[in-house]
C-alpha cells in the first residue's frame, strides 16, 4: 500500500501564505479540502493566546489548591467531573480546548482569536484578584 505524496495534491504556494492576507484559496488539510476565507491571526496574537492559557492554568491551580476557591466554569466542570480540578486536569482541559479548536478551525480565525484574547485577560485579571484576596 502506498500514500499519494503531498507534493501531487498541493499547490506549492499554499504553504506560503504570509500573515495578515485574507485567503481565499483552498487550504488542504490531509484527505479533506478546507477553504479558509477569513483573516490569519499574527505570531502575537498566538503568543498572547498560549501566555493567557499557561496564565489562567497557573492561577486556576494556585487559588483551588489553597481551598479557597472552586473552578466555576460550567463546561471544565463537566469534561472534569469536578469543580476542584488539580493541575495536570486543569492543562488536559486547556490543551483539548485548544486541540478541538484547532480541528473545528477556530484557531485560525482573527475574530475567534481576537475574543477568546479578550475573555482570557478579563479571566487571568479575576483570577489573580482571587488570589489576592487569599
Amino acid at each position: 500500500m502506498t500514500l499519494p505524496s503531498l507534493s501531487n495534491n498541493l499547490n506549492k504556494n499554499y504553504w506560503n501564505i504570509p500573515y495578515k492576507q485574507k485567503v481565499e484559496t483552498p487550504v488542504y488539510n490531509f484527505d479533506r479540502e478546507v477553504i479558509i476565507d477569513f483573516e490569519i491571526p499574527t505570531k502575537n496574537e498566538y503568543t498572547y493566546f498560549v501566555v493567557w492559557n499557561l496564565l489562567d492554568a497557573y492561577s486556576t491551580h494556585k487559588v483551588i489548591s489553597s481551598g479557597n476557591a472552586v473552578e466555576i466554569n460550567p463546561v471544565s466542570n463537566f469534561i472534569l467531573g469536578t469543580n476542584t480540578p488539580n493541575f495536570e486536569q486543569v492543562m488536559l482541559y486547556k490543551l483539548g480546548i485548544t486541540y478541538l479548536y484547532h480541528e473545528t478551525e477556530l484557531l485560525y480565525d482573527k475574530k475567534f482569536v481576537k475574543w477568546s484574547n479578550i475573555l482570557g485577560t478579563f479571566v487571568v485579571i479575576n483570577n489573580f484578584y482571587v488570589m489576592s484576596r487569599y
